[in-house]
Formats: structure tokens, sequence, C-alpha cells
């Protein structure tokens, strides 16, 4: 059963010396194997359809589902913004909603928007940064481009109105590289809203990579945006329960020194921040028909599926989430931040 009202509401949203985090795990954690994940069956329904229209973007499609496994469908749910990729075309097959729900091991909703389509005045959008064909020279929209705030006040506004009609207990927002940039712009304007945001081989605004390396861009132009994007914005995830931070430091995409400098600046702001590095020779392994050029960014499925996520991400993030184990946050600073255990996973 879901707790949601029957399906009238369709909303229209408009006019409107760093430290990290040290955890550990207690031996006895569970810890949820592929056999439990199948014997656990979760379930998966499609709860609503909807779309965001404003002034300034174009419209944005999201679907709600409900996720649970047997006896979690009367539990106090927790709600989890999914931001797809530049690549994802929000579309996410229910098979990795229901493996994350398994994992998590908690009863779900899961909200899955669509990046707002072109604006009448021909804008485009990186979920929330919106940027001119001029802007987007060379690829560089990502630096260039600006925060469309009536987007993310409507994309927040629908968030805090599905967590209120759900009951959820705590709400999320996690996507990959595209999406986990998405992932930091909505933490970043709504940080009471969130208690975990959790990019996955994401990015910021701007860049502090030189112009030659792969994710690189114009400088210092680059680096002034991201310095700004810093101070006026990541700043404000200190107030969230936890960052929490996966990506590979071989990553020739999403800079993984501008990922780490993310997490710096949360904690220099008295924050919550975990940084998880991939291996390299994980960083290659989501499976592809074409022949791919070893990139470092094909990692979603070690970091949010396999047994290998579990390590990486689901245990520590359950345990933060329940209040289980709490990290430990002002202890000083460590060499490098939190590494999980090796796994050697085939894709």
């Amino acid at each position: 059963p879901s707790v949601l009202h029957p399906p009238h509401y369709n909303p229209t949203w408009c006019h409107v010396t760093p430290r990290h985090a040290n955890l550990s795990i207690p031996p006895d954690f569970p810890i949820a194997s592929s056999q439990a994940m199948s014997a656990m069956a979760a379930k998966i329904v499609e709860r609503e359809q909807g779309s965001l229209e404003g002034d300034t973007f174009g419209s944005s499609h999201y679907v709600l589902y409900e996720s649970f496994s047997r006896g979690q469908d009367g539990e106090e749910p927790y709600l989890l913004i999914w931001l797809h990729g530049a690549d994802g075309g929000g579309v996410i097959p229910e098979e990795n909603l229901r493996t994350m729900q398994t994992r998590l091991q908690r009863r779900m909703f899961f909200l899955v928007p669509v990046s707002p389509k072109q604006a009448r005045d021909g804008r485009r959008f990186l979920w929330g940064v919106s940027y001119t064909k001029n802007q987007n020279k060379n690829g560089y929209g990502y630096v260039f481009g600006e925060l469309n705030d009536e987007y993310l006040d409507s994309l927040c506004g629908l968030v805090r109105d599905v967590a209120a009609r759900v009951g959820a207990s705590r709400v999320l927002v996690s996507g990959y590289s595209m999406g986990g940039f998405g992932a930091y712009q909505l933490g970043c304007h709504a940080p009471d809203l969130f208690d975990a945001v959790v990019p996955v081989a994401g990015y910021g605004l701007g860049t502090e990579e030189p112009p030659d390396s792969s994710c690189g861009a114009p400088q210092p132009e680059s680096t002034e945006v991201f310095s700004r994007f810093l101070s006026e914005h990541v700043s404000r995830l200190a107030a969230i329960t936890v960052l929490f931070v996966v990506h590979a430091p071989s990553d020739s995409i999403s800079s993984f020194n501008d990922a780490k400098r993310i997490v710096d600046t949360v904690t220099e702001y008295g924050g919550r921040a975990v940084l998880v590095e991939v291996p390299e020779h994980a960083a290659n392994t989501d499976p592809s028909r074409k022949k791919k050029a070893k990139l470092g960014h094909h990692y979603f499925n070690y970091a949010l599926l396999h047994d290998s996520s579990e390590q990486v991400l689901y245990a520590q993030l359950r345990a933060i989430l329940s209040g289980d184990i709490d990290a430990d946050f002002s202890t000083g600073s460590q060499e490098s931040p939190l590494q999980p255990a090796v796994v050697d996973e085939a894709a």
C-alpha cells in the first residue's frame, strides 16, 4: 500500500587543513550480498507522473516510484531523487531502482525527473545550470552557464511536497556524472531539504583543471568561476547530514581534484563530508557495446549496483542515515580521504 493520495496531483511550479570522515563500520554491521538481495525480492510500483513548467526553463517531466521488500510496506520511507547523466535521457531501468532499494534496506520512494528541455529563449540545461550557445562554445556550458533559480526552486518545491505526502524520514539526492553536478546544485540550493547528497563521478560549476588537461577549461576564468561556486554555494552543504562523494582519481571527464576541493570546502565550513576513491582497476568496468577509450569515467555499476557498491557506498550510507554509527568529523586531518577495501569484481 502507498500513503500517496489518488493521482489527481499534477503540479506546475512556475512564476514562482581539511578534515575527512573517519568512519569505522562495526564488524557485525549487515552487508547485503547478491544472494541476500535476491531473497528480498523488492517490488517497484509507479505512483505518479507529472511535469514542471516555467517561464525560464523548458518542460521537466518526472516519475515517482515506490519500492519495498517483504515486510517493509508499512515502514517509514526514505525519498531519493535520482538525476540522470548527459546520456541518460531521464530513463533509469526499474531493476536499477530495485537494486538501490534493496541495498539501502529501506522502503523507498524514487523521484526521477528529467533535466529541463530547451527554454523559449534557446537556453539549454545541465539540470539547474542554463547556458546559451555562445556560453557552451567548446562544451564549456558547465563553466560559463548560470544557475537557474526558477528551475531549482520548482524542483525543490516538488521534492518538499512529495516528501511531505509520503512521510519521508530522510531525503537524499544522487546522480552520476551530469547527475552528480545536479546533486551538488540541489544540495547547495536547499541544504535544509536534504539529509544526504551523493554525487558519483560528478563535477562542479567551473574547474581548477589546467587548459591542457582532458577536463580542463580556459584559465584563469574557470578557476574564478569554481572559486565562487565553492564559497557562495558549496559552503552551504555544510548544513546537511552528509555529503558522500564517490569519484575515481583516474577520471578524465569529471575532475577528481575538483571533487576533493568540494569535500575540503564542506569540511572547512564544519560540515560532514566523505570522499571515497574508486580504484583505477574499477574506473572503466561498465560494460559497453562499443569499444571505448579508458577515460576512468565508467564506474556506475561498481559504485551503485554491484556487490562492490556495499563497501564503496551503501554500508556506510545506511549506517550514517540510521544513526547506527556516526562519523568522526572533528579529530583533525588525515593524509588521504576514506578508502574502501578493494573489491575485485568483473563488470
